[in-house]
């Protein structure tokens, strides 16, 4: 709250938001202020949230859903670490600006949720992505982790100016070398098995390999 009565967010660029854990009862106390004040910061560029996993007492902090009045800035950057997102297709169509995104980060995020609701044509400007299984705490329902996989492929395919790919923890059995065709600009690509494996690609061997998993 402090922050937020003495940097007026017209002046905001960047803003980076830890993990809070926070008593249940206090959801709303903080809900709004912080919501309230990244509407109002339009000049924001870079937001990162990084959540990952959440204590057993207390709940973490989330934007909450946004009217339809209500406009995230234009950002260029997002991380969205462990968030639970919950918005829906509509409201990201009238409230989320995804067009200038250059970095994302969704690590940790129910990708089935996540690609559900949002319009694959308004990443193309995408350079840097960072997506799969990071908090030990979320758990997926098996088919939405699935489905999730099988859009992922078809999200990753229209990325044509990708230039990095980290992947973490996630069974991409689904992921055929054959995506990569297509991403004449990507430069590295990595895998991490969460701790026990990871693995860098080289990848004039990917582009040049039969469709094949890993």
């Amino acid at each position: 709250h402090k922050f937020i009565r003495f940097v007026p967010p017209e002046f905001l660029v960047s803003l980076k938001l830890g993990y809070w854990s926070i008593p249940t009862s206090s959801t709303r106390q903080y809900q709004a202020p912080i919501k309230d004040y990244l509407i109002r910061a339009k000049n924001l560029r870079s937001l990162i949230y990084e959540v990952m996993d959440e204590d057993a007492g207390g709940e973490v902090l989330q934007l909450g859903h946004l009217l339809p009045s209500e406009q995230m800035p234009a950002l260029e950057q997002l991380t969205l670490t462990c968030y639970s997102w919950f918005h829906t297709p509509i409201e990201v169509k009238d409230s989320w600006n995804f067009r200038n995104l250059v970095v994302l980060d969704i690590r940790g995020i129910n990708l089935f949720k996540f690609l559900s609701s949002v319009v694959f044509e308004d990443f193309a400007n995408l350079r840097v992505l960072r997506t799969g299984d990071l908090c030990w705490g979320k758990k997926e329902r098996d088919d939405e982790r699935e489905r999730g996989t099988i859009m992922l492929v078809s999200f990753l395919r229209g990325l044509k100016d990708l230039e990095e790919l980290y992947l973490t923890g996630r069974t991409y059995d689904l992921l055929g070398f054959d995506i990569f065709a297509n991403m004449k600009k990507l430069t590295k690509l990595e895998y991490r098995e969460r701790a026990i494996f990871q693995g860098t690609y080289s990848l004039s061997h990917l582009r040049n390999s039969e469709p094949r998993s890993f």
